[in-house]
């Protein structure tokens, strides 16, 4: 149920809030294994924390956005980064310029920011 559509909210989250989310998990765990601690409960049922599945799940669609281009949100990825130099760290899309916070940390333009070629190939 914490992960339903977390994908809209992942990257938006703030820190208090997803600690928030992480303790539900902790005392989910502590009801079901009152003798481990959180990491050994966490073993035991072959999770990891909620911040680093809520991040799988969020980079998994994207790349899944990227790949498809039948995909209905494909057409709103941005432009695709058209540098004729070699770069250390080549970016996939070009991205415009955000004047929001908000903006800058949705889930197309994090996720464009931060894909290099390197993922795609």
């Amino acid at each position: 149920m914490t992960e339903y559509a977390c994908q809209v909210f992942h990257y938006g989250l703030p820190a208090y809030l997803s600690d928030e989310l992480e303790k539900l998990q902790r005392r989910a765990l502590r009801i079901i294994y009152p003798d481990l601690s959180y990491t050994e409960a966490l073993m035991k049922s072959n999770l990891s924390k909620l911040h680093l599945r809520r991040n799988e799940l969020t980079e998994r669609l994207f790349n899944d956005v990227v790949r498809d281009d039948s995909n209905k949100i494909h057409p709103l990825l941005p432009a695709l980064n058209s540098c004729p130099r070699t770069l250390r760290n080549m970016r996939k899309f070009s991205i415009p310029e955000c004047k929001t916070n908000r903006f800058q940390r949705s889930f197309i333009m994090f996720n464009a920011a931060t894909t290099r070629y390197y993922n795609f190939l």
